[in-house]
């Protein structure tokens, strides 16, 4: 990997990784699923476009439903929380930005190694 696009990786995972502690932090159970899984999909579209490998829109997609899917007890853990009037909405919030923020995170790391074989 070379400089410039580890450089490009680090923007664009640790934006989709705010984004999902962003979605995470609703204080609604469950509401954000939806928008963890579209930055998810649209960090690993934008990972295929540094190291030039094809990647549709759909398989994008089907590579983030796949790790929310794996991860996906330790979102409903922090939704669960959030069910409890006041406190837990702050507790639940915050499980539920952290996890999303890590699983975003590593995802992004492991799809960009993978994409750096790919195109080597």
């Amino acid at each position: 990997m070379t400089n410039e696009q580890y450089e490009a990786c680090q923007y664009i995972i640790h934006s989709a990784a705010a984004a999902s502690a962003a979605a995470g932090a609703l204080p609604i159970p469950g509401s954000d699923s939806v928008a963890i899984v579209a930055a998810q999909t649209a960090m690993v579209f934008s990972l295929s476009k540094v190291f030039d490998v094809r990647l549709t829109q759909a398989s994008a997609e089907a590579m983030a439903l796949t790790t929310i899917t794996k991860y996906s007890g330790r979102l409903v853990a922090g939704g669960l929380i959030k069910l409890i009037p006041f406190a837990g909405t702050v507790v639940g919030g915050c499980v539920n930005a952290t996890v999303a923020a890590s699983i975003t995170e590593t995802m992004g790391w492991e799809v960009a190694r993978d994409f750096d074989r790919q195109a080597a």
